[in-house]
Order: structure tokens, then sequence, then C-alpha cells
């Protein structure tokens, strides 16, 4: 009898200590007291070889906080960025108004340049630059002429008209490159029909 209260005794203690073990390392206190009421020394050394939940939900915590802080920063960057770019733009925009310049062209007449020294002609405009979404400054509404001038640098947009005006006036030669929409390629001004009825 002695015995098995003393066996008795000894699997409460292991139950008590898995029990306190496992708790505080975020698991079941409960299902773990009987792991080792019935397991004894085993279930001791399983729950001590068991990771601690509590740390690594603690990490998990941490971790997510750290990236919704990230995530925060990275978003007020951006705003900030969008806002400096945007006030830029107006900025250029005013300056441009005031010299009476488009400075956009400038960039894209640069780009058509780049363009020009690997392939030898002038890209088309693109069609979904900021000079193409404002309508020329022409008196009647006709096509809009883009041409190559002497330095082999994008000029327009022109009416029809003024496009031959500059030949009759040997501003541009039969040779001269021209565009219109909705051309894919540049065209020479000697092959364009429309041009050379007259």
């Amino acid at each position: 009898m002695e015995v098995l209260v003393f066996q008795l005794l000894i699997a409460v203690v292991f139950g008590v200590i898995c029990a306190a073990i496992a708790s505080s390392r975020g698991r079941s206190g409960i299902a773990w007291f009987f792991i080792g009421f019935f397991a004894g020394c085993i279930g001791l050394i399983i729950v001590l070889c068991l990771p601690n939940l509590k740390e690594e939900q603690a990490k998990h915590m941490q971790l997510q906080r750290e990236n919704r802080r990230l995530r925060e920063r990275q978003r007020k960057d951006r705003q900030t960025a969008d806002q400096r770019q945007t006030q830029t733009e107006q900025r250029l925009g005013l300056h441009d108004q005031a010299l009476d310049l488009d400075t956009s062209r400038q960039v894209e007449d640069r780009a058509s340049r780049g363009h020009l020294e690997h392939t030898g002609k002038p890209s088309p405009p693109p069609m979904n630059s900021p000079r193409s979404k404002r309508p020329p400054k022409l008196k009647n509404p006709e096509k809009v002429w883009f041409y190559e001038d002497q330095n082999g640098l994008e000029q327009g947009p022109v009416s029809q008209g003024r496009l031959k005006l500059l030949l009759k006036n040997n501003k541009i030669t039969l040779t001269t490159q021209v565009w219109r929409d909705p051309w894919s390629q540049w065209r020479v001004l000697g092959e364009v029909e429309e041009l050379n009825n007259e």
C-alpha cells in the first residue's frame, strides 16, 4: 500500500512539473499534467524538448509590428516623393508659361536625337506624350504634321499649309522626313502624294 501511495505521489509530482513547464511555454497545463502523470520522466523530457510557443509568438508579433512600421514609413516616403514630383512639375510648368517655353518638348527632342543616332531616322512623336495631349495652336483644324529639320531635330506640330510653305521657301526639301498621325513610320516628303499635288 505504501508503495502504491509513493508511486502515486511521484506521478502527481511529475504531472505538476510537466504542467508548470508546459504552461510557461505556452502549452496546455492540464493536458501536460496528465502526460506527466502517466509518462513520468519521459513526459518531462518531451515537454523540455518542445519549442517555447510564447517566445515564438513574441518574435512573430515583433516581426509583424516591424513590418507594419516599415510599410507605413514606405507609404509616407512614397507620398512625400509624389508630392515633391507634383510640385516640381507644377513649378516647371509655371516657369515654362512665364518664359513661353516648352521644356517637355526639349526632353522629347533629346530622346528623338538618341533614336536618330541608333537608326538614322528620328522616331515618330510618342502618342502618349504631354505634347499630344495639348491641341496644337493652328488656325484651322486640319492634319498636324511633324518634320525633321536640317539639324536632324523633330519640329512641329505644323499645318499642311505651313509645311508646303516651308518647302516652297526651301526651308525643307523633298528628301525631308515627315510624319503625321496615324502613320507608324516617318516618310520622305517627296513620296507623300498629298504634299506634292500642287
